[in-house]
């Protein structure tokens, strides 16, 4: 997995690339601490360019809700991708998250 940050006046974006799965999540902690270094008002997940995402995965998009809520900011995931839409409706996912495309 690869990502970047970017920030705009009320929101930080990390863009993921790659799989978000168990061998990932050092590596996501990393982002996630990167992601809310800055203070914000939104945090948003970028996962258009990721491939798949397993059962660790949604774990650590849980991690980052978590923080997201510890910063009282709302956290978007944005990107769905097609073969992870299903899994997200199982997790109920959009019950947790702002989901957008």
């Amino acid at each position: 997995m690869d990502y970047s940050i970017t920030s705009t006046a009320d929101a930080r974006t990390a863009q993921l690339k790659g799989r978000l799965t168990f061998q990932e999540q050092r590596l996501f902690r990393t982002l996630i601490d990167d992601l809310f270094s800055d203070a914000a008002g939104q945090y948003v997940i970028d996962l258009r360019q990721v491939e798949y995402i397993d059962s660790s995965g949604l774990g650590m998009l849980l991690i980052a809700r978590k923080r997201a809520q510890q910063a009282k900011a709302g956290i978007v995931l944005t990107g769905v991708p097609t073969n992870a839409r299903e899994t997200f409706a199982t997790a109920r996912f959009e019950d947790l998250f702002e989901i957008r495309g």
